[in-house]
């Protein structure tokens, strides 16, 4: 379980981000942060890795809280998926899964790129559970699609079987047809493992679509908590107050999925939410 507690953040410049947070994420939730530009997602997932300190409160993964001095023991439990890939362009699929890995090998493993066996093994396997095929593997990553390069970020993130992935904008540079097989290859690999997953977005029909759990933020605070059929235009229009230009920008990115029926009604759309 990942437990934040009271959580608040001030930078250096005086922005405060979060305002005394406090939330639990139990093993196998998929559980997406909705919010506009600046609501604090961002800040609250990467308090998770300690890639940001909390200005207070307390951070804790299975009842242990995150310090300096037990984050290395703790980091390989959080892996994380990044908007923009972050991977290596001049390494091969296969390189690009193991670097998920790196933090447990020996220094001349790494430095002469001689991976062991088993590791190789594992990526190879999570590679074909992502969609990717064997001819993909020694590809550079530089040579696939934006798709296919969020598939590999996925690979890597469970390499080292970790019990919480967080997953920072994971489509937000993909289309809504590539988003939706993206969002379900992660939540599908999720599930068989009980791995928590904690994903920001900004797309309100995507979080409706995938999240078991969706928290609403909002200038720094929690201002919904509920499931995915329980986000209706009330909660949508409280999370995106001020901020209409990017719930309708979100809105008409979005196409509902072909097998789905367009007469269904919908819990939230962007008509409905027009006309509150």
């Amino acid at each position: 379980m990942l437990s934040y507690t009271g959580v608040s953040k001030t930078y250096a410049d005086g922005t405060q981000a979060l305002k005394e947070v406090t939330l639990e994420i139990p093993a196998g939730q998929f559980c997406v942060l909705l919010g506009p530009s600046g609501a604090g997602k961002t800040t609250l997932l990467k308090m998770a890795n300690y890639l940001v300190r909390p200005s207070g409160g307390v951070v804790s993964i299975d009842g242990t809280q995150i310090t300096d001095r037990n984050l290395q023991s703790l980091r390989p439990y959080v892996s994380m998926i990044h908007q923009h890939f972050n991977l290596v362009p001049r390494l091969s699929v296969e390189e690009n899964v193991i670097a998920g890995a790196l933090s447990k090998l020996k220094l001349w493993r790494v430095l002469f790129r001689s991976y062991p066996e088993h590791l190789r093994r594992q990526a190879a396997k999570l590679v074909e559970s992502v969609g990717l095929q064997e001819k993909h593997f020694l590809r550079k990553a530089s040579e696939l699609s934006g798709g296919q390069q969020q598939r590999v970020g996925i690979a890597r993130a469970f390499i080292l079987e970790p019990k919480i992935v967080l997953a920072d904008e994971p489509v937000a540079s993909l289309d809504p047809k590539i988003s939706r097989e993206v969002l379900q290859i992660l939540k599908t690999a999720a599930k068989s493992r009980g791995t928590a997953v904690v994903c920001s977005l900004h797309q309100v029909e995507l979080a409706q679509e995938f999240a078991d759990r969706i928290i609403g933020m909002h200038d720094g605070e929690i201002i919904a908590d509920c499931k995915a059929d329980e986000l209706d235009a009330a909660i949508v229009k409280k999370i995106y107050e001020g901020h209409e230009n990017e719930l309708e920008e979100s809105v008409s990115q979005q196409v509902l999925p072909a097998d789905q029926d367009r007469d269904t009604p919908q819990p939230f759309n962007g008509k409905e939410y027009a006309n509150c």
